[in-house]
């Protein structure tokens, strides 16, 4: 396995040198010692944020995540990414290995920049083809635990902070399917937290250059005219803005609410042995040990073993309303995930949870109530957020899922946010996919069978998972017997 031998690198830290910084520094110098948080919560706000913070960048760029597709949505922030370079910005780009795929060279060009450097996440030393799926499959250590961090950091002035990755369905541009899902926009003294993070994960020795993996240097000159020419095509339903800065001006500076704000990332190890310790997973059940009146759930993936849903039962027995909204088998887009909580369900709902599944033609992201962000226009919605409210005081927002694989396996990025207003707006904004229309609510009957309510038409008494195909149905309960699918 290649290791890093780059000398270690430190985060950008001179925010005042920019004119992002400039333009945040008043408000944030008045309400120090509270970071400044704005909610990211529709897909075409997620992409212009990203879009004006990349075009607004003057010295640095940390872009930390799990997946970063190819598709127009990637390509054109790439794009972005290579003109700040251009400017003179230094890029750094870290991504998880599991998703790199066949895209080696796309990345040695990239990284071939004098101002850009790329590495890769507990990568395999095979990287190609067959023999890289069998190299990933014959160390099951390596390949169950990933980098699933999303971070944007520019200028040490402002980060992009939550559940979604870089892709078409995150952004409400994929005509197929497009993912509800969360972000904040965070300035002032939780940005620092967030790039020392960073840097934990960038000068760790499980972070690779892509160069000692794939090769010599490939010529960026001969892919970027293909690289244009692609960009040039996309056509999006929604405006991009032309000038980064004076959007930030604009949009950003009247949504922020000022809160403290902590962060949390696991260490960048990734098993036991290099110090992978469940640091999120414990400020999560304290805030639900100290819950007192409600909790809120929002959560992609949810798989709540024994002694998770012995917590939620003991807070439901002191008077404590829990309610968790997730994906349907309709509506999920990973099938070993709702394998991994058919197998809990019964189990959760006899525990006190009250739980609810979002339906693939969620009224709520086509037509969402006033206030409230949209999906996109697509046939099909899915859930990708990861967030919940406590006692409508307490918001937790990032990229853990409520399940084994973030709490023991994956490494997180989560923050913890005490302010009564964004736990309101995001408690709002997950109780609109709570109504009939959005989702399903799961009751157990006197034989502890799980039904569906509201019925849908052809569903007969309700126990039939709704929506699903057969070969969906089939698919998950076969694997509902596979060793270890709930820690997916």
């Amino acid at each position: 396995m290649p290791e890093a031998h780059a000398p270690a690198a430190t985060t950008f830290n001179a925010a005042e040198t920019t004119c992002l910084g400039r333009l945040l520094a008043p408000q944030a110098q008045a309400q120090a010692p509270h970071s400044g948080i704005a909610l990211i919560e529709g897909g075409a706000d997620a992409l212009c944020h990203r879009y004006a913070l990349l075009a607004s960048a003057e010295r640095a760029i940390d872009a930390q995540y799990y997946i970063w597709n190819s598709d127009p949505s990637g390509l054109l922030l790439v794009a972005r990414l290579l003109e700040a370079a251009d400017r003179g910005v230094r890029v750094r780009l870290l991504l998880d290995d599991f998703n790199v795929g066949d895209r080696d060279p796309g990345l040695l060009a990239l990284a071939s920049h004098a101002n850009v450097e790329v590495r890769i996440f507990n990568p395999v030393a095979l990287r190609h083809g067959v023999l890289r799926w069998l190299s990933l499959l014959g160390d099951l250590d390596r390949l169950s635990r990933r980098m699933h961090n999303k971070a944007l950091l520019v200028d040490a002035a402002a980060a992009i902070v939550g559940g979604r990755n870089i892709g078409d369905e995150y952004f409400d541009l994929d005509p197929e399917m497009n993912f509800r899902d969360r972000d904040v926009l965070v300035v002032g003294p939780a940005v620092a937290e967030l790039g020392a993070g960073f840097d934990g994960y960038w000068n760790h020795p499980l972070s690779v250059p892509i160069q000692a993996l794939a090769g010599p240097v490939n010529d960026l000159a001969s892919r970027r005219p293909w690289l244009e020419a692609e960009v040039a095509t996309v056509t999006l339903p929604y405006d991009l803005p032309d000038d980064g800065l004076a959007w930030m001006r604009q949009a950003l500076l009247p949504q922020l609410t000022w809160a403290p704000v902590e962060v949390l990332y696991e260490r960048p190890g990734a098993g036991p042995a290099h110090g992978k310790l469940p640091l999120v997973e414990r400020r999560l059940v304290a805030l639900l040990e100290a819950a007192s009146h409600s909790v809120l759930i929002e959560s992609a993936y949810l798989v709540l073993r024994r002694d998770a849903r012995d917590r939620v039962e003991a807070a439901v027995a002191r008077g404590v309303e829990v309610r968790a909204l997730t994906n349907s088998l309709a509506s999920n887009d990973v099938l070993a995930n709702h394998a991994g909580y058919a197998r809990h369900r019964r189990a959760m709902l006899r525990q006190g949870l009250a739980l609810h599944e979002m339906r693939p033609e969620a009224h709520a992201c086509r037509w969402p109530p006033p206030g409230q962000p949209g999906c996109g226009d697509s046939p099909l919605y899915g859930l990708h957020g990861k967030s919940a409210v406590f006692d409508r005081r307490w918001l937790f927002v990032g990229s853990f899922n409520l399940n084994p694989r973030s709490a023991y396996l994956n490494t997180e990025l989560v923050l913890v946010i005490d302010s009564a207003e964004l736990s309101a707006r995001v408690g709002a904004s997950i109780e609109a996919l709570l109504e009939p229309r959005s989702s399903w609510r799961l009751t157990l009957d006197a034989t502890h069978h799980v039904h569906w309510l509201p019925r849908s038409s052809g569903d007969g008494d309700g126990r039939r998972e709704p929506e699903a195909s057969r070969w969906r149905l089939l698919a998950s309960d076969l694997l509902q017997w596979l060793p270890y699918i709930d820690h997916f």
